[in-house]
Order: structure tokens, then C-alpha cells, then sequence
């Protein structure tokens, strides 16, 4: 079994459903699946940060959305 670590900073809500037995994910398997929903980009101005520090490392984040023009925003 594989496994892998993401780190998003603009996740707005994860959710798990449970998927149709047979369809997907064959005969008599219990499927589910997750569906991560990220935040949509704004107009107003936003930023966010955090900053966590161990012995031997130190690790941040930011998250920053704006808008461009009146009809265009962007994130980052």
C-alpha cells in the first residue's frame, strides 16, 4: 500500500463519499472516494501565514488572494 503526504494551504473542505459498490470500483469492494474542495479566489485582498518551528527545522505557509481586475482574482 502506497501512501503519499500533501501539504495545500488553500483547502477550503474535504469531504469522503462513499462510491457505488460494483460500478467503480468492482464487485463486492467498498469504494470511496475524496473529493478536496479548494477556496475560490477573491476580490478583496486576504493573506495568511503560519510559521512552525522545531529543534532542527523550521516550516511555513502562506496562502495570499487578490483580485487582478474587476472581473479577474487570483491566489497563491
Amino acid at each position: 500500500m502506497e501512501s503519499s503526504l500533501f501539504s495545500f494551504n488553500n483547502i477550503d473542505r474535504m469531504e469522503v463519499l462513499r462510491g457505488p459498490q460494483g460500478t467503480l470500483f468492482r464487485r463486492n469492494a467498498d469504494g470511496r472516494v475524496i473529493q478536496i474542495h479548494h477556496r475560490t479566489p477573491q476580490q478583496m485582498p486576504e493573506m495568511e501565514g503560519t510559521v512552525v518551528t522545531a529543534v532542527t527545522s523550521v516550516a511555513w505557509t502562506f496562502y495570499g488572494t487578490s483580485g487582478i481586475t474587476p472581473n479577474l482574482a487570483a491566489d497563491i
